[in-house]
């Protein structure tokens, strides 16, 4: 007598890839209903990768978490993709996470830290920093910072920032952090060009940062020097926003180019001077999202109205 997994692919050969992968999906919710999953689980497991395929589907549609907490670290990178999308919804035990570290590779590192920035497993995260310092380095623990607790990304992000290799991504999570090292980063450039390098680098971090601390961004000082803004920053008066892919002309050269397109995390070339930042009346593109105003360096006047 035919057994559910060989029933199922007997099914399965003459259909088309998305129908093959419906009938997976229907028929494990219904083993699963009626508890009788893991048989199948089971009998697919020990065959070949296309059935063991089919196993990982048929467990995340049925929530076996037991079945796919043992496959997060799989050599079949199909089969462990499964087990980490289902353990950002399934109650997977931190145990198994941790586990699934132990002599992995660098894109399971990885794709397991993704799952971990996913939520929920702060205290793991955060247990794993220095195991993961002490085995493979600084910038496999770093990336595991956007996911632990805001006190603890402040007290490890000084001796880890330069292994940071996602900013932006952080700043989202952590802004008080990651304001507090920019301002002791900018503190130490008293040359102008090395601030400008500065803003050049991390404009779309600003941008991140922008929205959740805008005062914080803006500050509350005097107009600074020209070295104390973003290098490049377009002016036009009337401090209207730039549309996308045009340019803006310097103030006073009658005359307003069009048409040139600007990569992501570039400012608009131009003049800005003190004056014209103090009143206001001056416009820079961050990339993907556009400011009325300028931005100065950290702790002087910003004058960005909004990040879109």
């Amino acid at each position: 007598m035919p057994t559910t997994a060989e029933r199922l692919l007997s099914a399965l050969e003459p259909l088309p890839f998305p129908a093959r992968l419906s009938l997976t999906a229907t028929t494990a919710r219904r083993l699963a209903d009626g508890g009788h999953l893991t048989a199948l689980l089971t009998d697919l497991d020990a065959r070949g990768p296309y059935e063991r395929r089919l196993a990982a589907l048929a467990a995340s549609v049925g929530r076996d978490a037991g079945f796919l907490a043992e496959r997060l670290a799989d050599p079949d990178p199909v089969v462990a993709g499964y087990a980490l999308r289902a353990a950002r919804v399934l109650p997977v035990p931190d145990e198994a996470v941790e586990a699934a570290y132990d002599d992995a590779p660098e894109a399971l590192r990885r794709r397991l830290a993704r799952l971990l920035a996913s939520g929920g497993r702060t205290a793991l995260a955060e247990r794993l920093v220095a195991r993961l310092r002490a085995e493979w380095g600084d910038t496999e623990a770093a990336r595991l910072l956007p996911a632990c607790s805001t006190p603890f990304v402040s007290r490890w992000l000084p001796g880890l920032a330069h292994a940071v290799d996602g900013w932006t991504r952080l700043a989202r999570r952590h802004p008080d952090p990651v304001l507090d090292h920019a301002e002791a980063a900018l503190a130490d450039r008293a040359d102008g060009q090395q601030r400008e390098d500065w803003w050049r680098l991390h404009a779309t971090t600003v941008a991140a940062l922008a929205r959740p601390r805008p005062e914080r961004v803006r500050g509350r000082g005097q107009p600074v020097p020209r070295g104390d803004r973003p290098a490049g920053c377009t002016v036009a008066p009337g401090g209207r926003a730039a549309r996308r892919g045009r340019h803006r002309a310097p103030v006073g050269s009658g005359r307003q180019e069009t048409g040139r397109s600007h990569r992501s995390h570039r400012w608009s070339r131009g003049k800005a001077t003190p004056e014209v930042i103090a009143s206001g009346a001056s416009v820079c593109t961050f990339g993907k999202g556009f400011q009325r105003g300028a931005f100065t360096a950290w702790g002087t006047p910003v004058l960005a109205k909004s990040v879109q």
